[in-house]
């Protein structure tokens, strides 16, 4: 081909390119043109024909509106914020008082068993029943406080309610507030994220006893359950002034509130509304009555229906005999854990870092089990799962945390994914026999072949003389 021919042809074949690419982009403009024209005319004929149409008056009116709405949402914002920043210093404060709470509880359950036939054991007693109840307020606050995503399991609801109703107990005492419940035994267990759902019950508890506080009347709060159909059922009512008619719907849009300002965002029950759809249920108000009574439905699918409650914990078990390791950096904790075991009949050793614990590893290995704090100097409790795994996989099966910090998404997702035992501070000694009990159960890894013996012996790895009762090696020993 003549090359002048054949470049003739290649500027021919790039100006068709190029003319067929600008009439692509002059259609795409066109399109982007009209819509942009529609989308004007339609600002127009709903925002500013109305207000074109509106005398001076009306104007100003309309305007004033708005900045009130944009400021009330900007202040529901502030507060949002506010609250997430107290949530999270109050979750930081909940974690600090497990170590002492484990303690307390730990040593009066104790001291009840020594006092046992004493006059002073019902004292103790009632030193034991406090600390439980804080124990048990500790873990509901922790519960709701953490930020995780929805993790549904079986949960009771009378027991949600209870939880809820525990972290405000001082508060609606404080107020002059009664509080009646009447929930019924037996119902279904429900699939849902316990966490979640309390939240939603503490939101609307707080929400009718600030009802309740300028209400000159009687100050009752009731807590209700029933099987009701397919459906669980739980109310919360309150005997204050109720919700004006032309409110109902409105109280479950974002950012409406009648509360004054600084005491409510207008998210509780739009959130608590979108917290029981997501778990296929539904929050309404009910129809008529005194005062307001907030009702939780939520349908039990019919492969839910059998397992009527949880199944009944089974008898505790309780450890035979063997050694156990404890490796906390908390010197209390690590002595309450100490005389917790050996008063099981077990033998101990407490170290106080992950790295003390390889050491005395190495020097014996006739270890039966291990009890390792997760938040520790020098080497916590991961570091250590990582270098039992590497260099004494047949212990790793006997490896259990006792740890304050489980409801931390970074160890929630470790203890997960590792597969491990753990018991969450603050604890009873009968919850550390049965972990130590539930260790023992454990079958010892695939490549494992070494097996029990008839006699059910504990000790994955029980050679050579038995260790004295207890071994405390101070945090600065070598």
């Amino acid at each position: 081909m003549n090359p002048q021919l054949a470049e003739l042809l290649i500027i021919a074949i790039l100006l068709a390119a190029l003319l067929s690419a600008l009439y692509a982009l002059r259609k795409e403009m066109r399109r982007r043109l009209e819509r942009s024209e529609a989308f004007t005319a339609a600002i127009v004929e709903n925002a500013l024909l109305p207000l074109i149409s509106m005398d001076e008056q009306g104007l100003t009116v309309e305007f004033n509106r708005a900045a009130d709405e944009l400021a009330r949402q900007r202040e529901a914002l502030r507060q949002s914020e506010k609250l997430s920043t107290m949530g999270a210093l109050l979750a930081n404060v909940a974690h600090e008082l497990n170590n002492p709470l484990a303690i307390l509880m730990g040593r009066a359950a104790l001291l009840e068993d020594k006092l046992a036939g004493s006059p002073n054991q019902e004292d103790a007693s009632r030193i034991r029943a406090a600390a439980e109840r804080c124990g048990k307020i500790v873990r509901a606050f922790l519960g709701m406080a953490r930020t995780r995503p929805t993790e549904k399991k079986s949960a009771d609801i009378n027991e949600v309610a209870s939880g809820a109703l525990g972290l405000l107990g001082y508060s609606l005492r404080g107020t002059n507030i009664e509080v009646r419940t009447a929930l019924a035994a037996g119902l279904p267990a429900l699939h849902v994220d316990a966490d979640q759902i309390g939240q939603v019950v503490l939101n609307l508890v707080v929400n009718a006893q600030q009802a309740l506080e300028g209400w000159s009347g009687a100050r009752v709060i009731e807590l209700g359950s029933e099987r009701r159909g397919a459906s669980v059922v739980l109310s919360i009512a309150d005997s204050g002034p109720g919700v004006p008619a032309d409110l109902r719907e409105r109280i479950f849009e974002a950012f409406f509130t009648t509360k004054a300002p600084g005491f409510g965002t207008g998210l509780g029950l739009s959130v608590s509304r979108s917290i029981l759809r997501e778990h296929g249920g539904e929050l309404r108000l009910r129809e008529g009555g005194a005062g307001a009574c907030f009702e939780l439905s939520r349908p039990v699918p019919l492969e839910e229906a059998p397992g009527a409650r949880p199944a009944p914990a089974a008898a505790p078990l309780e450890p035979e005999a063997g050694h156990a390791l404890i490796v906390e950096d908390e010197a209390e904790i690590a002595s309450l854990l100490d005389e917790i075991l050996r008063s099981a009949g077990l033998s101990t050793t407490v170290v106080y870092s992950g790295r003390r614990a390889l050491d005395w590893l190495r020097a014996n290995p006739a270890c039966d089990f291990i009890l390792s704090d997760i938040r520790m100097p020098d080497m916590d409790g991961l570091a250590l799962w990582d270098a039992l795994r590497k260099d004494y996989p047949r212990l790793v099966q006997r490896v259990a945390f006792v740890t304050g910090d489980a409801l931390s998404p970074e160890i929630e997702r470790f203890l997960r994914e590792a597969g491990a035992l753990w018991l969450a501070k603050p604890f009873l000694p009968e919850e550390v026999i049965a972990l130590i009990a539930r260790l023992e159960e454990r079958p010892p890894p695939p490549e494992t072949t070494e097996t029990k013996s008839p006699r059910r012996e504990i000790g994955l790895i029980r050679r050579g003389p038995r260790l004295h009762a207890s071994t405390i090696f101070p945090p600065g020993a070598p």
